[in-house]
């Protein structure tokens, strides 16, 4: 899937090592203590007279029973697919149930109130509000309004219909594109560990929480250190640069904007970029996506196409097809797409989907319906 707008780029390099935390489903459970959930419930119970005593052996048991999804399981696969041939050496990103219904979401709102709280907190805040084209009114809010705020910290806030960009007054406002350059140069699943990085991971999910976004898993990151910023001119102090999935009800959303060809219209995509020194967030963006809110939920009739079946549709559309090389796929994942509902704007259905990855691009399926989104 190629895309087609420059509003379309955050998340080019929507590859790398996941940190930690996954999805927990029961059967996870019964599969770790090897008999049923309800036996292992009688049993305890029977032993532990004091319920309070019994909840917290418990909970104590499940959680040290249940792991965190937190690395991928690895795929290869050499595929003929009618004389066209795909070739599957991939991690495979998706949790252990891919039951997930459809959700309507429209574009996040911030009031002002609610941004004065998260960023300026105590603080003498100056704004000012920006309208271009025709002012078009969407729910009442103007949809192309951009506002500007800004303190005597030469901090400042940029916020623009479910998009922001926030610059501490310790980042230097140029460091941004410097550092998102670095992040294309350097090599993916480079090691990261230690408390300072899961410090820094933790504060700018508590941040995205604070303005009403569910944080994922980094999707890729790197420490910048000193021979780092003298390398690349980079003025703010030592920190840790970082991108982060944003869910919705536990699931990952697509992260890349993309042109959607059949509707002739631009989808923005939904990721964080945050830059944390010392365990404060110094920048935080959503630039090139914007966030996403549930505003109804659809179940589904039927489960949703196990990996297998979009196996099939992946080779069913390649099928026949002359190429001048194999179709070389090194990154399967399952996650919410977002697809625009028809003459409302800023609306969405978030439908769960198999997006296999490459070089060239994206192939995506409709993990209900089976269809190829594009």
């Amino acid at each position: 899937m190629d895309n087609k707008c420059n509003i379309c780029y955050a998340g080019i390099a929507w590859r790398g090592k996941r940190v930690g935390r996954g999805r927990r489903p029961l059967g996870w459970i019964e599969r770790c203590l090897g008999v049923p959930f309800l036996e292992a419930y009688e049993e305890w119970r029977r032993l532990f007279v004091g319920w309070k005593h019994f909840v917290a052996v418990l909970l104590a048991t499940v959680l040290a029973a249940v792991p965190a999804l937190g690395e991928p399981v690895r795929m290869e696969r050499e595929i003929d697919a009618d004389g066209s041939s795909i070739v599957i050496d991939a991690s495979v990103w998706a949790p252990e149930s891919l039951e997930a219904p459809v959700l309507q979401a429209r574009i996040m709102e911030w009031s002002e109130e609610e941004l004065r709280r998260v960023f300026f907190a105590g603080q003498d805040v100056s704004f000012t509000h920006m309208e271009y084209g025709d002012g078009q009114l969407v729910d009442g809010v103007f949809a192309n309004r951009t506002t500007q705020y800004d303190t005597e910290d030469r901090e400042s806030l940029y916020v623009y219909m479910g998009t922001l960009e926030f610059a501490g007054a310790a980042f230097d406002y140029h460091d941004a594109g410097r550092l998102d350059t670095l992040y294309l140069e350097m090599p993916q699943g480079q090691a990261l560990s230690g408390a300072a990085y899961q410090q820094a991971i933790e504060a700018a999910r508590d941040k995205l929480a604070q303005l009403g976004l569910e944080a994922g898993e980094v999707i890729r990151g790197y420490r910048c250190d000193a021979a780092l910023r003298a390398q690349w001119n980079i003025q703010s102090q030592d920190g840790y640069w970082m991108q982060l999935e944003l869910c919705l009800e536990g699931l990952p959303c697509y992260p890349r904007g993309f042109y959607l060809e059949r509707r002739d219209e631009p989808v923005m995509g939904s990721s964080a970029w945050a830059y944390v020194a010392e365990g404060q967030v110094l920048y935080l963006s959503l630039l090139g996506g914007v966030g996403y809110e549930v505003i109804g939920r659809e179940e589904a009739e039927g489960g949703p196409m196990d990996l297998e079946g979009a196996i099939e549709r992946l080779t069913d559309k390649y099928s026949g097809l002359i190429l001048d090389g194999p179709a070389v796929f090194d990154e399967i994942r399952y996650v919410y797409m977002p697809v625009p509902q028809p003459n409302m704007l800023y609306h969405v259905d978030m439908r769960p989907a198999w997006c296999f990855m490459s070089d060239s691009g994206e192939v995506i399926f409709d993990a209900l319906t089976g269809e190829e989104i594009s």
